[in-house]
């Protein structure tokens, strides 16, 4: 989950928001294609620099990579609104109403025992994925943020007794849509019965995680219980901040047998 923070997030621009089940590169130039599937490399860029939360102002030398990467999402938030609509078809919801969510992994220690090798690819495109390792943590951890639609999941992943397998196109758009019908799910600042505050108040995650045959996709709700006017200090500093996660899963999806995955090959373009 989210480290404690000051000043502005990276966030992916409204327009990216594209929904699931949208015709595949319709209309989009090459390159902006390309440089959305490099995106889960610039997640896990983030992840390995210890917070998901980078900001340019903290982080000097990171500011051009940081522009690059607004940049090319500016102009691909153009291409995901194209011929089709985009998210003017129709929003997605998250808990609470929130307008947008984080993306990331739960893969507990407990969960993963059986499991010698898990990868996963969520994003526009099927045909060109770009895997990244599921690897276990303590908590839950966000490798994308800003999100304002769901994306199609793909999930691949061995046991230790030698069984492989994979789940292709897991449509999160309609899970969610169908779970939402029978559930709510309030987040700290609509329990407390306050506005969202600027510091320390966090959006909604949704998690996958690996256990033995199975991928199971849950909602991760953090609350702070460091009081609104104690999480800074006079000179505007973060406070050390008592965090608490509250897991929601949504479903247990079991996988499809089969036999000779490559884990190397983590780029992988299909026809």
């Amino acid at each position: 989950m989210p480290l404690p923070e000051s000043g502005k997030s990276l966030r992916i621009p409204p327009a990216l928001s594209r929904p699931a089940g949208t015709e595949e590169g319709a209309n989009c130039p090459i390159w902006p294609r390309f440089f959305f599937e490099v995106l889960p490399v610039v997640r896990q860029f983030v992840t390995d620099c210890g917070s998901n939360k980078i900001r340019a102002s903290r982080n000097s030398s990171l500011a051009p990579f940081l522009a690059f990467l607004v940049l090319g999402a500016l102009f691909l938030s153009g291409c995901a609104s194209g011929s089709d609509g985009g998210a003017a078809q129709g929003r997605d919801y998250f808990p609470g109403g929130s307008p947008d969510y984080a993306w990331g992994i739960s893969q507990t220690k407990e969960d993963f025992v059986n499991v010698e090798q898990a990868q996963s690819y969520s994003g526009l495109y099927s045909r060109q994925r770009t895997w990244q390792n599921i690897s276990v943590s303590s908590r839950a951890s966000a490798t994308i943020i800003g999100l304002q639609a769901y994306y199609p999941l793909h999930v691949r992943w061995k046991l230790k007794d030698g069984r492989e397998f994979i789940l292709e196109n897991i449509d999160i758009h309609t899970i969610m849509r169908e779970y939402f019908k029978t559930h709510d799910i309030q987040l700290q600042w609509q329990r407390e019965r306050r506005q969202k505050d600027s510091v320390g108040d966090y959006e909604p995650l949704l998690t996958h995680e690996v256990k033995d045959d199975t991928v199971r996709i849950k909602w991760v709700i953090s609350t702070n219980h460091t009081p609104v006017d104690k999480r800074l200090t006079p000179s505007k500093a973060a406070t050390k901040w008592q965090i608490t996660d509250e897991e929601y899963l949504v479903t247990t999806i079991q996988g499809v047998s089969t036999h000779g995955i490559d884990f190397n090959n983590w780029y992988e373009v299909r026809k």
